[in-house]
């Protein structure tokens, strides 16, 4: 099984061939709180209550008003090493390249959890059991040492721990996954299936 994530809105696609083929893409469009709607991505927030962490569309805005909850977004910009010195040259509370990390390798292990539950349930089979290749994209603008941060996140958080049988890595910037998800959309119905007929991955 190949599964690609989306790093611009957190989106997932897969492909699972059982014969060899290249067969049609699916996408994840199940989240959290949006089980009854057909929703492609995820965004990227979290939030932290006393011992409680939310994610995606569980945070609602009676969390953003509450006081006593941390949200925190737009952080996976701030992976950037560069853009993190500016946004903190701009402020009087630092903003640490730990707590970003920090924050992302949270989000991305609560969306490798639901990928994985989403997943079993419709292969009705553990996704341990299974050959997967995780690929994530990355901006264009990145450099070498922050892409090697963001795949040691990604790893931390959970992807390509199984031993043997699944893997990580960065296979496509922002600009390749865009033009992937040109593609692919216009043929995106509301089941989630992508009809790519003749593309190749």
């Amino acid at each position: 099984m190949l599964i690609v994530i989306d790093h611009q809105q957190q989106g997932v696609s897969y492909w699972r061939s059982t014969t060899g083929q290249v067969v049609d893409p699916l996408v994840i469009n199940k989240w959290p709180e949006r089980l009854n709607v057909v929703t492609n991505k995820v965004p990227t927030v979290i939030a932290f209550a006393e011992t409680k962490v939310t994610w995606g569309f569980e945070i609602n805005q009676f969390a953003r008003d509450d006081l006593r909850t941390q949200v925190e977004e737009h952080f996976k910009l701030l992976l950037d090493h560069e853009l993190l010195n500016q946004v903190n040259s701009s402020q009087t509370i630092l903003v640490t390249t730990d707590r970003v990390q920090g924050w992302f390798e949270t989000f991305l292990n609560k969306l490798y959890d639901w990928t994985c539950k989403q997943l079993e349930a419709l292969m009705e089979t553990k996704l341990e059991e299974m050959t997967v290749e995780y690929i994530f994209s990355v901006p264009a603008a990145w450099k070498e040492g922050t892409v090697d941060d963001y795949l040691r996140i990604i790893k931390q958080a959970g992807f390509g721990s199984v031993t043997g049988r699944h893997t990580a890595s960065i296979g496509l910037n922002e600009a390749e996954a865009a033009a992937v998800e040109t593609a692919i959309h216009p043929n995106l119905n509301a089941n989630g299936n992508l009809n790519t007929k003749g593309y190749k991955v």
